[in-house]
């Protein structure tokens, strides 16, 4: 800063930055201060922490740069006092400068005027009477001058020890500073080794508690069977005291980390509070939870479970929906139960259209376990999107309760759409619900709720797609535990108790089947049931209100489908098909399949299916275009296949020939695949380059020292010796027509250069070739045997002397390379050879 320039607007703009990171730095550490950090999740002080630590970052390094700048400014001050020296006092300068001369001359008695000399001396003695009283007048000046300069000197120095006294006091508060800062970055940095050591103890400290825990196990068993004084008994007795003692060192351990850390976050300088928080999550890291009440941990675990899903919408509240009936769709006023207060529907503000109308669900901060089941199931972040789910958009916290939305579906349940619908609709509704079930099962979901009223359609129209919803009641298939109380819809459960209490993915397939029967046959008639209000299974079974009716509504496929029906609505689980199976066979009623990717149904002649034996996946037209246009979707050693669209999914081994995918794709999907070859084959075809030079590098590692200096020295005589090439750029010129002065071909290049020397000459070579010395003609033209006899003895020269030069071992090498032998005897040097044989003969 000192060495030239002005300094004053880089100092400026360095102290603003200060300024600001430390107005960051007491932010930061005001807001921690606030926070009550045990009782919030880390995600709420995460980001502030962050901050803080950036803060404390950009202060210290800003401190030591105004240290620095504090200490550059000192030496100048020091360097700049060296430099002012006190002047001569004046007294000195007038005692050293006073001249006089006396008052009378001892003249001769003679009169001045009778001598000639006399008189000249007189003059002589009165002009430097006049000089003297000049020179005393200057003094008097330069006295005067200074004592000026003496004061302002003296001033200026006094100036400078000021500037300096102050300068180094700014220095020690900075000093200060930067050594606090330093001190307490030094804290966190040790701190953050001792958080890292802390988790490694916690994880060795859990498995010596596991493995404790499992032999005691054992222990208690053997002293049960065999006693306490069994030897066996007596020696895992001594061994689980060794185990024990290993597990309280880990606690010890861990238990004085901890206090370390605690030292390091309460010492003078500044407070981390975080730290202390973050070690002792790391040895309970729900031990926060104790100290709050109910209600905020119901809360906390909700808006956890939220974010986890991403589905946490923080600044939305009641006050953005609109509830006013006016507006609203019939479809949606309908479906919302009278007087159930949990359902609402609404209209978000701010968006227009059919869009704005949504389904709110509400939910007690107490009702965790619905509210994950509602997430793990319709939660597009959970399973991925399917159209047959009905999926949870977000989800706000407002009044101890959580408000879930969902989108509103125009087309009302599956009760109101059916009203009115032909049968080929209606089945193909069937169709593509058991899809949404078969999606469900293989997630190893069960929905528990399977009714008319829980299936929605997107519109009104005959082709509205489904979706399944309310999943509050649904759970994993691979939990082994049952309720106490009976799930359900009674009428659509089966009518096992056991299987009530404990359902499994067949419950579903029954639950499926009545609702199937409900919408494909009843209509506004209901269920049959019997006088005491239960269904009436056996007349849905074989009656003559049962499936046999289907023969009549759906000719030449009824049977089928009443024989499917009739299984899926079998008491016994071992009888009903699975969700799959369901599928299938309504796809075979309607000839045509579900598309693996998109999950919509497609005529067969539409897409492709997997040729894989056993493989039941099968993808649209419009998918297999969007699968082609991904260049992993090559497959084959020459490209020449398609593999299939489930390989990134499942490792499908199937694929496709070219001519097949190009029939179910269009245009530009195509040219993009064609364009992937091309793509490929040159990576493959790189890749082969690659390898072979690899091998032939490999291959020259393997050879001794003595073959690759031989080896080095064969290509140098061959490139560099041999080649006749632009100085410049290295590229080789073709035959020699006559004139000495060449022009490199390259466009990048376009170097002139000389034919016999080879000589960079700039742009042009025409004034060099006339002078060079290896042109006998002194002219631009030469005969080409003329030339060539003078590059031939010009490389043998260079040859020769290259050959005297390697070491005797390469030589030998070199005189039984046949390439070489053939270059020497061109160049009438087959001497060289004979030489290197004889010699070590």
């Amino acid at each position: 800063l000192f060495m030239g320039g002005d300094p004053q607007p880089v100092l400026v703009a360095l102290a603003e930055r200060r300024s600001e990171a430390r107005a960051r730095l007491d932010a930061a550490e005001a807001s921690l201060r606030e926070l009550q950090l045990d009782r919030l999740h880390e995600d709420e002080w995460t980001e502030i922490v962050k901050q803080r630590d950036q803060a404390r970052q950009d202060a210290l390094h800003l401190a030591a740069l105004r240290l620095a700048e504090l200490r550059a400014q000192q030496q100048w001050l020091d360097k700049e006092l060296e430099t002012v020296r006190d002047v001569i006092a004046s007294g000195q300068l007038a005692a050293a400068a006073q001249l006089a001369l006396p008052e009378a001359l001892p003249w001769p008695r003679t009169d001045v005027a009778d001598d000639p000399r006399l008189s000249a001396c007189m003059e002589l003695v009165t002009g430097l009477r006049e000089m003297v009283s000049a020179c005393n007048s200057a003094w008097a000046r330069a006295r005067e001058i200074s004592t000026e300069v003496a004061v302002q000197r003296q001033r200026w120095r006094e100036r400078l020890v000021a500037l300096r006294e102050e300068n180094a006091r700014e220095m020690h508060a900075a000093e200060l500073v930067y050594e606090r800062d330093m001190e307490v970055h030094s804290r966190r940095v040790r701190a953050e080794k001792l958080l890292t050591e802390i988790e490694a103890v916690v994880e060795q400290e859990k498995e010596a508690a596991d493995s404790l825990d499992e032999e005691t196990t054992k222990l208690k068993k053997i002293q049960r069977h065999f006693g306490e004084r069994d030897p066996t008994a007596r020696a895992m007795e001594e061994a689980v005291k060794e185990q024990q003692s290993a597990h309280e060192s880990l606690c010890r351990r861990r238990d004085a980390l901890v206090s370390s850390i605690e030292g390091l976050s309460t010492q003078e300088g500044a407070s981390l509070p975080d730290l202390r928080e973050r070690a002792q999550r790391l040895v309970d890291r729900f031990w926060f939870n104790e100290a709050v009440s109910e209600q905020e941990r119901e809360r906390f675990e909700m808006e956890l479970l939220l974010h986890q899903a991403k589905l946490l919408m923080r600044k939305r509240e009641r006050s953005s929906y609109s509830f006013e009936s006016d507006g609203m769709p019939p479809t949606l006023i309908d479906a919302i139960p009278t007087g159930k207060a949990d359902v609402q529907g609404a209209r978000l503000r701010g968006v227009h259209g059919a869009a704005s109308f949504k389904v709110l669900k509400v939910r007690k901060f107490g009702e965790y376990k619905r509210v994950s089941r509602e997430i793990a199931a319709a939660s597009v972040f959970a399973l991925g999107s399917h159209p047959g789910i009905v999926e949870v958009e977000c989800a706000f916290l407002e009044d101890g309760c959580v408000y879930v939305q969902s989108p509103f579906y125009a087309g009302g349940n599956m009760r109101q759409w059916s009203a009115g619908k032909d049968e080929g609709s209606k089945l193909a509704a069937a169709q593509r619900i058991a899809e949404a079930v078969r999606f469900l099962h293989s997630n190893d979901l069960i929905h528990r709720d399977l009714k008319p009223e829980n299936i929605v359609f997107d519109s009104a129209a005959a082709d509205a797609a489904p979706a399944l919803c309310d999943f509050d009641l649904s759970r994993s298939a691979n939990l082994s535990s049952h309720t106490t109380t009976r799930i359900g819809t009674p009428l659509y459960v089966p009518p096992s108790a056991s299987e009530q209490l404990r359902p499994t993915p067949k419950s579903d397939i029954f639950s499926l089947g009545v609702t199937l029967f409900d919408a494909l046959l009843c209509g506004a008639g209901g269920l049959p049931k019997t006088g005491t209000g239960v269904l009436d299974l056996e007349r849905m079974r074989g009656g003559s209100s049962g499936p046999c009716d289907l023969t009549l509504a759906y000719p030449g496929g009824g049977e089928d489908l009443a024989a499917l029906l009739r299984q899926m609505l079998s008491p016994e689980q071992q009888d009903r098909p699975t969700a799959a199976e369901v599928a299938d066979r309504l796809s075979a009623q309607l000839n045509q399949r579900t598309c693996l990717l998109c999950h919509c149904p497609y005529p067969r002649d539409e897409g492709l299916a997997c040729p894989v034996a056993g493989a039941a996946h099968f993808t649209c037209d419009g998918c297999m275009a969007a699968h082609v246009a991904q260049a992993d979707s090559l497959g084959g050693d020459a490209f020449d296949r398609i593999v299939c669209c489930d390989k990134r999914y499942t490792g499908c081994t199937g694929s496709f020939s070219w001519q097949e995918v190009m029939g179910h794709v269009d245009a530009l999907s195509a040219e993009t695949l064609r364009k992937h070859l091309r793509d490929a084959v040159a990576v493959q075809q790189r890749e082969a380059i690659e390898a072979e030079f690899k091998q032939r590098e490999a291959e020259r590692e393997a050879r001794s020292e003595v073959e690759r200096e031989a080896l080095k020295a064969r290509r140098h005589i061959e490139e560099d010796i041999m080649a006749l090439k632009c100085p410049r750029c290295g590229q080789c010129f073709g035959a020699f027509e006559g004139c000495a002065a060449l022009t490199c071909s390259r466009a990048t290049c376009k170097a002139g250069f000389c034919a016999f020397c080879l000589e960079d000459c700039g742009r042009d070579a025409h004034q060099h070739v006339p002078v060079c010395s290896l042109n006998p003609s002194r002219s631009h033209y030469i005969d080409v045997a003329d030339w060539k006899r003078i590059v031939d003895g010009e490389r043998g020269r260079k040859l020769e002397e290259y050959w005297r030069g390697l070491a005797v071992e390469v030589q030998e090498k070199l005189a039984t390379d046949g390439c070489v032998r053939q270059i020497l005897r061109e160049l009438r040097l087959g001497r060289l050879c004979a030489t290197t044989t004889s010699r070590f003969a």
